[in-house]
């Protein structure tokens, strides 16, 4: 670990210590709020765009086994933000008409 500058002891006990680095990953999925569940990937991008325009970062949830269905539109997914910029974007959305799920 001499490239990163991190002693190797404390990377191991970072990132392969049981359990911690897939409490963190819990820790960030669920620390997120849906706003938005679509089939409509073309909705999902415009809400992304429109969304990432007013400085607010949104992530997907559900994209990977909306992917695996094949493309049916039986799986939505997820639009979400952290809680902190939830009334933001919901405000941002409402102004488009466009806070629904389809």
């Amino acid at each position: 670990m001499a490239q990163t500058g991190i002693p190797a002891w404390i990377f191991r006990r970072l990132f392969f210590a049981p359990g911690l680095g897939y409490s963190r990953l819990l820790a960030h999925i669920f620390a997120m709020v849906t706003l938005v569940r679509t089939t409509d990937i073309v909705r999902l991008s415009f809400l992304r765009a429109l969304l990432a325009d007013s400085g607010i970062h949104t992530d997907v949830f559900d994209e990977n086994i909306a992917s695996l269905e094949g493309g049916i539109g039986a799986f939505p997914r997820r639009l979400v933000v952290p809680p902190a910029l939830r009334l933001a974007a919901e405000t941002v959305l409402r102004d488009a008409e466009e806070y629904y799920d389809d």
